[in-house]
């Protein structure tokens, strides 16, 4: 089982894929973001991309690694804000049409709350996260990312909960 947390920068998708984890019994935390610090070390020297997800090898590397960490038959959670359609597409959709029980989660907040927990965590205005934030919030708006989890004014451990009781037993 695939658990895909999705959501802007800033909604709490580490902290809620990382206790996700600790419920369920032999879960294994990916970040595919430590591809993207990689590529964006070495290869965007050569190549340069102000966002490692436009580059397809990123795309590419983390479809494969999702796949062979799935095939452990450990449930995998991978939080990751893929806000762009195609690029949601060519990851979350290829693992759903290709049958690797992938269960995506969108988790939301309002534009004032994401401002907030970016600036708490030590974001500054005008940094990749901050520019982000309303693309990604009419982003997340499309019926595509479903199913959406405000986390406006809930807890990381209630959202947990609520994703439990949508995955299979």
């Amino acid at each position: 089982m695939i658990v895909f947390i999705n959501g802007p920068f800033g909604v709490g998708k580490t902290t809620v894929a990382e206790r996700l984890v600790q419920r369920l019994p032999g879960g294994l935390l990916f970040d595919p973001e430590w591809i993207g610090f990689v590529i964006k070390r070495t290869w965007h020297r050569l190549v340069p991309y102000s966002d490692y997800q436009d580059d397809r090898l990123w795309r590419r590397l983390t479809v494969f690694s999702i796949k062979t960490l799935a095939r452990s038959g450990r449930p995998l959670v991978v939080p990751m804000s893929i806000w762009r359609t195609d690029y949601f597409d060519e990851i979350v959709g290829c693992l759903r049409r290709e049958k690797d029980a992938a269960h995506h989660f969108c988790l939301t907040a309002s534009s004032e709350v994401l401002h907030a927990r970016l600036t708490g965590r030590g974001d500054a205005p005008g940094s990749f996260a901050f520019l982000r934030i309303e693309p990604c919030v009419a982003a997340f708006q499309s019926p595509l990312f479903d199913l959406r989890l405000p986390t406006d004014d809930q807890t990381p451990d209630a959202l947990v909960i609520t994703i439990l009781a949508h995955l299979p037993a």
